[in-house]
């Protein structure tokens, strides 16, 4: 059986854009390094709606993203393994087709993708899916 390797999307193969967008727009310095949180309480709360705000945006969550360097690379090196590659991410139900189609451009070997709510658990959804890794830091990609 192949190994099974499910992914996060945000902060793993793409970087979190919604945050230097929104940053950006309300004259603050803050980027997607500075947040400690998926709730971004580390941020002002005008920023943080913001940034909220940005993650129902399909053009700022699915178009404008920034592909993290060498996860392209890492996928295909997966892929090649023959690795059952899955992606589990968090978005809102308006933007889930826009999020595929991001996918199937730029991570074509990814050919399953779990959805999740923003307040549901993507390690129940990984026990649900009898998956067995999530990778949720880019270092673990290296």
């Amino acid at each position: 059986m192949n190994k099974k390797i499910a992914l996060d999307l945000d902060g793993v193969l793409c970087g979190l854009k919604a945050i230097d967008l929104a940053s950006e727009l309300l004259g603050y310095n803050h980027t997607e390094e500075n947040a400690t949180d998926w709730n971004m309480m580390c941020f002002p709360e005008d920023l943080r709606l913001k940034i909220m705000q940005h993650f129902s945006d399909p053009i700022v969550m699915c178009e404008k993203i920034k592909i993290i360097p060498e996860s392209q690379k890492k996928v295909r090196e997966w892929y090649d393994k023959r690795y059952d590659l899955q992606i589990i991410t968090a978005r809102v139900p308006e933007i889930r087709f826009k999020t595929v189609e991001m996918l199937d451009t730029y991570y074509p070997e990814i050919k399953r993708v779990h959805f999740v709510n923003f307040n549901e658990s993507k390690a129940d959804k990984l026990r649900e899916l009898n998956l067995l890794l999530i990778l949720t830091l880019m270092l673990k990609l290296k």
